[in-house]
């Protein structure tokens, strides 16, 4: 597993590939965005591998438009809002 620092600067470095790809997207096309997104799919992959995460958490995280909480079958929640929060999440699940 990564330390939170660079679990972190990773998570952020995604975003920021993600984000700028689809401003390029928006202006030139998508010869750039091809090449970006092959790379950001192998860092995702990466990331996940790394954090042991089976469920793609980090990848619902990224991309998902949605409430980032997770409510389990008993009716708890964990409130996954911040990168500190995902990454205590995935340590906790993969024990």
């Amino acid at each position: 597993m990564l330390n939170l620092k660079t679990f972190e600067t990773c998570l952020n470095e995604l975003q920021e590939i993600h984000e700028k790809g689809f401003t390029l997207a928006t202006i030139l096309g998508c010869g750039v965005v091809e090449f970006s997104a092959g790379l950001e799919a192998a860092m995702l992959t990466v990331l996940e591998e790394t954090m042991q995460d089976a469920d793609n958490y980090i990848g619902w995280w990224l991309y998902e438009d949605v409430d980032k909480t997770v409510t389990f079958k008993d009716g708890s929640a964990v409130d996954l809002t911040t990168p500190v929060a995902l990454y205590n999440f995935l340590v906790m699940e993969a024990r």
